[in-house]
């Protein structure tokens, strides 16, 4: 019998020998640290893939392009529309709030603070609709929300 990891959780381990060119991925919360090491990349980083040779990746992500890391070390960052699991297995429906590290959201505040928690209601690439007690229809970018449970 298998170890069950934290990766079975989020169903994503079976998609990584799938990964393509173009496809937005992340560092697994499950790796300490990568076998080629972090660079300025961080368990928060989205990155798109742009080349893949056996086990070996490379990822550009805004804050490294050229990142080389192994296929294991990584996960698929997919819509939740598409029945697929999201950054940190954000999903439709979910309680979320701001990450405490995040201090200048890329679309703004509105009303919602550091405090405020909201439910998914829409999740489209990169971007999330949340509806909080003090503002609907809120916008805000998946990685830099953490879920509430």
């Amino acid at each position: 019998m298998e170890p069950v990891t934290d990766d079975d959780e989020c169903g994503s381990s079976t998609l990584n020998s799938n990964l393509k060119i173009g496809d937005k991925v992340c560092v697994k919360s499950s790796v300490k640290t990568p076998k080629y090491l972090w660079g300025s990349v961080n368990y928060k980083s989205i990155g798109s893939v742009i080349n893949v040779q056996g086990e070996t990746v490379t990822v550009d992500f805004p804050e490294q392009e050229g990142w080389i890391g192994e296929v294991s070390e990584i996960e698929l960052v997919v819509s939740a529309d598409l029945g697929f699991p999201t950054h940190n297995c954000l999903k439709i429906g979910n309680r979320v709030r701001m990450r405490s590290s995040v201090k200048d959201p890329k679309h703004g505040w509105g009303s919602v603070t550091h405090n405020s928690i909201g439910v998914i209601k829409k999740i489209q690439g990169d971007s999330l609709t949340v509806d909080f007690p003090e503002q609907t229809d809120w916008t805000g970018i998946v990685s830099e929300m953490e879920a509430v449970p």
